[in-house]
């Protein structure tokens, strides 16, 4: 998916991606890797539009920076 976008756009889809790898780590018993992948995925969806296809970006951004705070992945839905 992120191939095919440029720019701002890429950063965007490509913060999106790394929170899916945040919960990928977890599921290996990996949930501080995970965590630190939170960083990243904040980094790369920086200030973009709230809303990217019907995707809530904001909450994606509330969502990482609460599981960083309490040092915890919990799932939750876009």
């Amino acid at each position: 998916v992120w191939n095919q976008c440029y720019g701002r756009e890429k950063e965007l889809v490509q913060g999106i991606i790394l929170v899916a790898v945040a919960f990928a780590h977890q599921q290996e018993n990996e949930e501080n890797i995970g965590i630190g992948m939170l960083s990243r995925a904040l980094e790369k969806l920086g200030s973009s539009p709230s809303i990217y296809h019907s995707i809530d970006v904001d909450r994606i951004r509330k969502k990482s920076i609460e599981m960083q705070q309490a040092k915890k992945l919990t799932r939750f839905e876009i």
